[in-house]
Parts: C-alpha cells; sequence; structure tokens
C-alpha cells in the first residue's frame, strides 16, 4: 500500500520511519515532509489546507491511505473531505480535533461533562477580560484561543502580567483573537496519556513527559515542548484507573454527543428548532445522578435499570429502537461519575392528535376505536397516574377476552377481523392461550398495536378500563409532520 503523510514536523519523521518498517507498506510520500522524511519517503510540496490538490496528488501517486499530523488542516475538516472520497484517512474529525483546536471548547466541554479542570472564564472583550483581572487571586493563566502552535499560554504572577497577557492576544499575537480564556493555576508535574479511539473505544498508547518552559528550572515562557521521555516516571495502574473513569470516557462520550448534535444539516443548533417543529425529533440524554460503583443492572417490562451506588436509573428500551444499541446504551463502566452520560439517543416526540370528545355522547364505545382515556382509576404500579393513555378497543363490556394464534378471541369468537394486521402478543394477564380477562358490564379492553414484550403497558397488564374514563376516539395526527401524520385507522 502506499501512504501519505501529511505534515513537516518530527512527528511525521517518526511516522514515516515506523511505517517503513512494515510489509505492508509499498512507499511514503509525506506533504510537504522535511529533511528527515526526504530520506525515507518521497516529499511533495503541498500547501496543506489545499484539499482538493492533496486529493488529486493522492489519486495520481495511487495512495491508499492518509496520516494527518498537523492540527490545523484536521481543524478545518481534511477528514470530512476524504470521507467523500475512495482514499482512506486517518485522524480525528472537525469536532474532535477542537479539543486541540479550540480552548474554549474543550473546557466548556469539560464544564458540560463533570470533567475535571480548573475553574476559568471565557471573556469575548479586552475590557471585559482586563476588568475581570482585578477580582481575581494570583497567579493566573491567560490563554489565546486556538491554534497558536503550543505558545498562546501566559503562566501570570500578578496583575501587570495579565493585563500585559490579554492585551498582547486581543492584539493579535497569535493571529486574530475572538476570545481569551483566563483560568486558575494549578501547581504540579505535567504527564500527557494518550489514545487512540474509534469515538466508543480506545486503546492506551503510553504516556510521555516533556519540557514546556523554555529556560532553565522551569522558567520563561510555554513553548509547545522541548525534549520529552516516556514512559513517564508518575504513571501507577491506580492514576490509570482514575484517568480513565474521569477524563478518559466521559470525553469521549461528550465528543460523541457533540458531534451527533452536529452530523447533519437539520441537527445544526442553529436549525434544531426547526427541525423539531417540522418532524418532533430531539436529543434525549440520561446521566449518571450521583457518582459511585454499578451495583447491578436489571431489567424490567419496557426499560434497563442501572443501580449506581443505591440510586435507580431508567432507560427505557424506546430510546434504542430507532438504532443499534450500542449507540444508544453507553458502555457499562465499574464506576461512575455524576453527570456520566448512560445512554443517549435521538427521539421522535409523542403525536399530537385531535380527539373527538363529543361522540361517545351519541354512541357506545367500539371495539376497533383506537381512543384516548384517563389513567387515574387503573390500579397498576407502572402505570402513570392523573395522564392520558390511548390504545385501541379490543374487548366490550361482559365479554371474555383470551388471546389465541396472535388473535382476539371475544367469548370463544374471533374479534378482530376488522383489524387483524395486528398480531397481539401474549403478556401480563393474557400470559398464554389458557389464560383470560373477565371484563365487568362498563369495562372495556385497550391494547396497544405494538404488543411485542416490552412496547406497550396496555389492558394485558392493568386489565379493564371503566367506561367513564373515556374521552373519545382519536381522529387525527396533526403534528409533527411524519408517517403518522394524517388520519388515525
Amino acid at each position: 500500500m502506499n501512504i501519505g503523510i501529511i505534515g513537516s514536523g518530527g512527528r511525521e519523521h517518526s511516522l514515516c520511519f515506523k511505517l517503513k518498517e512494515s510489509k505492508l507498506v509499498k512507499k511514503i510520500f509525506c506533504f510537504p515532509g522535511n529533511a528527515g522524511t526526504e530520506t525515507i519517503a518521497e516529499n511533495i510540496n503541498l500547501d496543506i489546507t489545499d484539499f482538493e490538490k492533496i486529493h488529486k496528488t493522492c489519486e495520481q501517486k495511487k495512495i491508499e491511505l492518509i496520516i494527518v499530523g498537523p492540527e490545523k488542516p484536521l481543524v478545518d475538516g481534511i477528514v470530512e473531505y476524504f470521507k467523500n472520497t475512495k482514499i482512506k484517512i486517518f485522524g480525528p474529525d472537525k469536532i474532535s480535533s477542537q479539543l486541540e483546536g479550540s480552548k474554549t471548547f474543550t473546557k466548556k466541554l469539560c464544564k458540560k461533562y463533570k470533567i475535571p479542570t480548573s475553574n476559568f472564564e471565557i471573556f469575548n472583550e479586552e475590557e471585559l477580560a482586563l476588568n475581570y483581572l482585578s477580582s481575581i487571586q494570583y497567579p493566573i493563566v491567560v490563554k489565546a484561543d486556538g491554534l497558536a502552535a503550543g505558545k498562546g499560554v501566559y503562566i501570570c504572577k500578578n496583575q501587570d502580567d495579565a493585563k500585559t497577557a490579554v492585551k498582547e492576544i486581543f492584539g493579535g499575537r497569535f493571529g486574530k483573537a475572538d476570545c481569551v480564556l483566563i483560568e486558575e493555576f494549578l501547581n504540579g508535574e505535567e504527564m500527557s496519556y494518550f489514545i487512540i479511539s474509534d469515538g466508543e473505544t480506545h486503546k492506551f498508547f503510553q504516556t510521555a513527559q516533556d519540557h514546556k518552559r523554555v529556560g532553565e528550572n522551569d522558567t520563561g515562557k510555554n513553548t509547545g515542548g522541548m525534549g520529552a521521555y516516556s514512559p513517564s516516571r508518575l504513571y501507577t495502574n491506580d492514576l490509570d484507573k482514575k484517568i480513565n473513569e474521569k477524563i478518559i470516557q466521559p470525553t469521549l462520550n461528550g465528543i460523541t454527543i457533540e458531534a451527533q448534535a452536529e452530523r447533519t444539516f437539520f441537527d445544526n443548533p442553529i436549525t434544531k428548532f426547526p427541525k423539531w417543529l417540522i418532524t418532533g425529533e430531539s436529543y434525549k440524554e440520561i446521566r449518571a445522578q450521583t457518582s459511585g460503583p454499578l451495583v447491578n443492572a436489571d431489567q424490567s417490562r419496557d426499560a434497563l435499570i442501572l443501580n449506581i451506588n443505591g440510586v435507580k436509573h431508567r432507560i427505557p428500551f424506546y430510546m434504542c429502537s430507532s438504532q443499534s444499541a450500542s449507540k444508544c446504551l453507553k458502555p457499562l463502566k465499574r464506576y461512575y461519575q455524576k453527570g456520566d452520560i448512560l445512554a443517549s439517543a435521538k427521539v421522535i416526540t409523542g403525536d399530537q392528535i385531535i380527539v373527538n370528545k363529543l361522540i361517545y355522547n351519541f354512541r357506545s364505545p367500539r371495539r376497533g376505536d383506537i381512543s384516548v382515556f384517563d389513567t387515574k382509576n387503573i390500579k397498576y404500579d407502572d402505570v402513570r397516574k392523573d395522564t392520558f393513555y390511548i390504545k385501541r378497543m379490543v374487548g366490550l363490556p361482559n365479554e371474555n377476552i383470551k388471546i389465541e394464534n396472535n388473535k382476539i378471541i371475544a367469548n370463544g369468537i374471533i374479534a378482530n377481523e376488522k383489524f387483524n394486521f395486528i398480531n397481539y402478543n401474549y403478556a401480563g394477564k393474557l400470559s398464554d392461550s389458557n389464560t383470560s380477562i373477565d371484563l365487568l358490564d362498563n369495562q372495556y379492553l385497550m391494547l396497544g398495536d405494538n404488543t411485542q414484550p416490552g412496547m406497550s403497558l396496555d389492558g394485558r397488564f392493568f386489565g379493564g378500563v371503566p367506561r367513564e374514563d373515556f374521552r373519545g376516539p382519536a381522529e387525527f395526527v396533526y403534528w409533527p409532520f411524519r408517517e403518522h401524520w394524517g388520519l388515525i385507522r
């Protein structure tokens, strides 16, 4: 295979050096490369931000895989560009690259998903940032947002140093600055922890320690890191566990959710409301309400129940009905932090319907009616009180109701010939062909059209519904504008 390496630094030389050892690699090309890569690869002088030209060159050189080193093309969306081509590319997508490309993005992500980080404030105006400096304790750290080659960081011992940093950042020292990050100073040694991830799972790629400050004894301004050794002497098994539980997994969860929220045009934050308005599609996530170990995971009729440190978290099955469980339910962990995402999914808001509240004043409810009824008189633990359910009427007063061969049997006769497209399943009080429900003279049996186990809490569990609790048959779905819109049958 021919491989293309994008970049011109020491990391690209290291990549070339190791890839050259593989028997699977036929030839390596570097865009643009350096003097070191020239000895083991073919350097091609290209602008790494010109994706179209890189693509054409890859086609000409029959390059099958691209590996991206620098942050700039990743932040600019090179991965998304090549996903629409036949050439494979290795690197994080545009959203994930913001972890490196935007310090404010990373800090906001940490805050949103409860990832440990220093206290911080973000300012979009120089004057506001300068005024803030008089109200805090020192030392502090002032950072330029965006890519700054690892040099946009100031450790300020006093207010004068901080003012200078803010003015230099907003003055354009590191390019155009839309905002500045001011955060708490944390004293201690630094260790880098490397992983490779597909967004859900990850592999550990060892640790490293480098030297950030330009002068001896950690003095002077920060650099991009000069000199490094691996593994770090700070690494321990206990620390590894903490890093995975408190940093790695929450970060991957957060990035996944942020990426899903941006995946399509309609999922863009600016257009989320129109999307919801038209289709009723929204996003739902369930988070850990407490920190602690996972005690057990049980399954109820319609949900997975996670017991985290004695607190039960209910993840309804419907969340995963429209997508694979692996994307909805996050990998179970031995220990959770409060705020960890347990499950996330796009869900469809319930249909808004027009109900005919008059017609039952002139006629009795009929078999096959899709009717709305009050739950106030239903005595069943899983039924929410003081709300309304909508189900299909399958049993009438004084009937004995059974299920046989997926059919409703009323007083020994098949009763659902007009709606026999529905296959009724055993559950609850109708657990098999030998069980039945006897309705009183004012009761009706209501079943859901989707009677698969776990999908419908209906009369198979709570029995008959009193006549006085009915509001009327549902006539029309007026929102959202999806496949269910229109007359109800």
